[in-house]
């Protein structure tokens, strides 16, 4: 009679379809593009556990995000201006100055 082997458990659970590998750069997470590839310049993903690279990676996409809202309320804010009344106006790096003539009680 043959024997059967078990399959092996990995040691990470499979998330989206993706098992950490903790030999593989980043832990094999999705997303090495060209043509930078596996891209690292200062080492940062070397030597450190699977949760510590997830970590980062959760940093880097939440950072993101918060970098694409603030340019696009940069670039909505140099036409639109529902607040004080219309008064503010001219480009988005001057807003503050303009609020703090118009209305003082804001900053108080």
């Amino acid at each position: 009679v043959a024997e059967v082997e078990e399959p092996t458990e990995p040691a990470y659970p499979t998330i989206n379809g993706w098992t950490a590998d903790p030999e593989k750069f980043c832990a094999g997470l999705p997303g090495a593009v060209a043509p930078l590839g596996n891209f690292d310049p200062l080492g940062f993903s070397k030597n450190i556990p699977v949760t510590q690279v997830k970590r980062l990676r959760e940093s880097e996409i939440l950072h993101c995000r918060v970098g694409m809202l603030a340019t696009l309320g940069y670039l909505v804010g140099e036409n639109f201006h529902p607040l004080f009344g219309g008064a503010i106006s001219g480009p988005a790096n001057t807003h503050l100055a303009q609020v703090q003539e118009v209305a003082p009680f804001f900053f108080a």
